[in-house]
């Protein structure tokens, strides 16, 4: 199987990768950061409706099918799924986006040597929300402006620490049965966007289904640490 044989094959699994590709960079650039900032705002008591989601869902579209998309598809599990609702496969298979090629805003991980570092395409928490339908809701429970926010989809940390069984490295049948459910709960008027808690709370699962996890997390940790330890470069002299 070539290289792009593999990258297909991650991206229709739903599985987390990235393209590393060295570039020369300077010493001041670093990976792209920019935290949550509020775009969409409703009042606590709002009743939210299909439109309410068609118009978070056309900010996202905006997103995705600019050169950010990348970056959604490469992420894997709820956001690289929603991506797919608006990208191909084969649109991440060109390599890294002009984002990091050219403008050098994007992901800069390990040394390659010299000036170079491995880079690749990145998301930003803010991006993030805006791909997951998030809102920021008024409270008005005191005479200080007091806020809560709330997505239409469960945001990465929720769905990677739930333990009701999507939390796997790829995306599963029932990974796919949820997300199918939500968008006719959606479309029926029968879903309103959620908190993070809410959200782990919908999404926690059985105490058997979580404890397995763990094991299986736990195991997996263990197997690469004992085969594959990570190299310390600051005890080679």
């Amino acid at each position: 199987m070539t290289i792009f044989g593999v990258a297909a094959h991650l991206l229709e699994r739903g599985i987390p990768f990235r393209t590393l590709l060295p570039l020369s960079v300077s010493s001041l650039n670093s990976t792209v950061l920019r935290d949550y900032k509020p775009s969409r705002f409703r009042l606590l008591e709002h009743t939210f409706d299909v439109g309410d989601f068609e118009e978070a869902m056309m900010q996202c579209k905006v997103l995705l099918t600019s050169s950010r998309g990348r970056a959604a598809m490469l992420k894997g599990g709820i956001v690289g799924r929603i991506a797919k609702e608006y990208l191909s496969v084969d649109s991440v298979l060109h390599g890294p986006s002009v984002e990091i090629t050219t403008h050098r805003v994007g992901y800069f991980g390990p040394v390659a040597g010299g000036d170079k570092r491995y880079c690749d395409d990145e998301l930003t928490a803010h991006e993030i929300a805006v791909i997951c339908g998030t809102y920021t809701l008024y409270t008005g429970q005191s005479f200080y402006i007091q806020t809560t926010i709330r997505s239409w989809f469960p945001p990465p940390s929720a769905w990677i620490k739930n333990g009701a069984g999507y939390r796997w490295l790829e995306w599963t049948e029932r990974s796919e049965q949820f997300f199918v459910k939500l968008l006719e709960d959606i479309k029926k008027g029968q879903a309103r966007p959620l908190s993070v808690v809410d959200w782990r709370s919908r999404l926690r699962g059985l105490k058997l289904t979580r404890d397995l996890l763990d094991y299986s997390e736990e195991q997996a940790c263990r197997f690469m640490d004992t085969h594959l330890p990570a190299w310390d470069q600051g005890s080679m002299s």
